[in-house]
């Protein structure tokens, strides 16, 4: 069984410093860019990062190429705050580069993809209701805290 607990949003990011020495105006340019590629979002050579198409809720998916490949965020997170290329991270997982500057979006914030985080958990045919009134309770902390923890765009049906 799965439920949804918040939106959150995953755009590229990179230091002021990279993209003064290498500019960058919209996804189209990611093919000219080093981007740091995750592992699990590998296909062939490449990874697909996909993007808002600017004045509507469409996506359009680009294959981005780079000299890094990590196996977690963090690990990518730190080569792009040492100026190695632009990394595709959800933007909760940035607060303190956000504020402080280290890590910059390299494209308006309409361009950023939302998803679902979602719970998942096993179903059963027959669940007691002390079971079901412990997940719901732990279910609605979880979508309170992340409401606290996770300013931006309001919730949307897409």
């Amino acid at each position: 069984m799965a439920t949804v607990l918040r939106k959150y949003s995953v755009t590229a990011f990179a230091t002021v410093d990279y993209l003064k020495k290498h500019p960058i105006s919209s996804p189209q340019d990611l093919k000219d860019h080093s981007c740091i590629l995750i592992d699990s979002m590998m296909v062939n050579d490449a990874n697909i990062w996909p993007f808002r198409v600017p004045g509507s809720n469409d996506i359009c998916d680009y294959k981005v190429t780079g000299n890094y490949i990590c196996d977690n965020t963090q690990t990518a997170l730190e080569l792009a705050r040492n100026n190695l290329g632009i990394v595709f991270a959800p933007k909760v997982s940035l607060k303190s580069e956000l504020t402080q500057g280290t890590l910059v979006p390299c494209f308006p914030h309409q361009d950023e993809w939302w998803l679902d985080l979602t719970a998942i958990f096993k179903k059963r045919e027959y669940q007691p209701w002390r079971v079901q009134y412990v997940l719901d309770a732990i279910l609605d902390c979880l979508r309170q805290q992340l409401v606290q923890a996770t300013p931006g765009r309001p919730e949307q049906d897409d």
